[in-house]
């Protein structure tokens, strides 16, 4: 289901607190069974709160402009070109406040719960041998996620569908599946840490992530090696230890790709010469911006900007 406005927050608040016993979904249509349905919502506005939403297992993308999400009490700014993840039975807010700029475009994707049930009792047990090893959404940290190709394409794929059920579930089932396999990767990363204690390895990922969030959140700002430490609640050198033992690149390495990442993105889907672009992401002139691209992608901005058809 496409929607291209907000549902109305306090009918949305009580059926998502019933758990949408009435199996009524927006206008009253019938759902299949109870609990969330699978939900796209692709909304531009200037100003709005949803505010304290149980939500179901949920990515928030902005294909325009910027939001913040509130989930566990942690802010976290939410820019273009990256999902926020919320899990099931969590409560998020989302918060737009742009009323001078240009509006932002948010597409965020619910799965419905009956739905993601299912598909991740596949996606986790692909052998199939029928059965549950109990693992749920709760599995997912909560993060900013980079918008790839694959997940691009499967965006675009989605704003395009006419009403067609079907094939929303096999693009929503392909999102699950690239989900999985970022999780993994992040998975693959904490264990190469010295410990014994899962636990501990969790706690871990999840004070890194909050640092690595930081990063992603102000391309321009190139926050400092103290402040990436203090948002994981670590000490400098204990933060950049297990950093670069988790992600195989130091904090500032990664800032750097990060940086460029951002720069690739513009520079395939606006028309802002390279010079504003290395305005907005910081860099003190254009020569040093060109030479930083250069040194990650080995071709100059313009040069990547002609030979990239998005």
């Amino acid at each position: 289901m496409l929607l291209h406005q907000f549902p109305d927050l306090q009918w949305l608040k009580q059926q998502a607190n019933n758990h949408f016993a009435d199996r009524k979904g927006i206008g009253g249509i019938d759902l299949p069974s109870t609990g969330w349905p699978n939900v796209v919502i692709n909304v531009q506005s200037h100003s709005v709160v949803r505010d304290q939403i149980k939500g179901p297992l949920s990515l928030f993308s902005n294909l325009t402009g910027s939001s913040n999400m509130i989930v566990d009490g942690r802010r976290t700014q939410l820019p273009p070109g990256y999902f926020f993840l919320t899990n099931l039975h969590q409560h998020y807010t989302l918060e737009v406040a742009n009323k001078q700029g240009p509006a932002t475009e948010t597409f965020n994707i619910h799965f419905g719960e009956d739905f993601s049930r299912r598909a991740l009792a596949v996606l986790f047990n692909p052998a199939g041998d029928f059965e549950d090893d109990g693992k749920d959404e709760s599995t997912f940290p909560n993060c900013l996620i980079p918008i790839d190709i694959a997940f691009s394409q499967k965006i675009e794929a989605i704003r395009s569908l006419t009403h067609d059920p079907q094939l929303e579930e096999v693009l929503l089932f392909e999102l699950l599946d690239l989900l999985i396999h970022h999780t993994n990767k992040l998975h693959a990363g904490v264990a190469r840490v010295p410990l014994q204690k899962a636990s501990t390895r969790k706690e871990i990922l999840r004070r890194l992530l909050m640092a690595r969030d930081l990063i992603y959140s102000s391309p321009a700002g190139s926050p400092g090696l103290e402040e990436m430490a203090a948002a994981a609640c670590m000490s400098k050198f204990h933060f950049l230890r297990l950093f670069k033992e988790v992600f195989d690149e130091t904090p500032v390495q990664f800032a750097r790709r990060c940086k460029v990442e951002e720069a690739k993105r513009l520079l395939t889907r606006t028309d802002l010469p390279v010079s504003r672009i290395a305005v907005a992401l910081g860099f003190p002139d254009s020569s040093t911006f060109s030479r930083t691209f250069r040194q990650v992608e080995g071709i100059y901005p313009a040069g990547y900007r002609s030979n990239t058809v998005y």
